[in-house]
């Protein structure tokens, strides 16, 4: 899905590790036109804030969790947000998704590689 240019995109992260759920949740509060509305380390408690009307236009979400994989969430969570994955290893999503149907970011990323996803995201 693509947004204008002047939306402000709200922002959702999951990711079962802390730092990486800081680290992205850095990234976006330092990048105009982004806004975070909330973090979690466990999936199960973030599908409800995520997988709803009015939830988040974006989801960062980890492939590789506990209690439930980045796969199952994204497909409850798919009609209701962009889902942008981050993960180690971006060749496990192919089998997933092989319509590419979505954003990935490998980790580590830097935030030229966040800025660049959104800036194809909004495009």
């Amino acid at each position: 899905m693509a947004f204008p240019k002047n939306k402000i995109l709200t922002c959702y992260v999951v990711d079962d590790e802390q730092h990486a759920v800081d680290a992205t949740s850095d990234y976006i509060l330092r990048t105009e036109g982004l806004q975070l509305n909330g973090a979690s380390t466990n999936p199960l408690q973030a599908i409800t804030e995520v997988a709803k009307p009015g939830g988040p236009d974006l989801t960062f979400l980890d492939v590789d969790m506990p209690k439930m994989s980045g796969i199952s969430f994204a497909e409850l969570a798919k009609p209701y947000t962009t889902i942008i994955f981050t993960t180690a290893d971006p060749r496990q999503l192919r089998y997933a998704f092989p319509d590419e149907s979505f954003e990935c970011l490998a980790k580590p990323f830097s935030y030229e590689k966040f800025l660049a996803c959104i800036k194809k995201i909004r495009k």
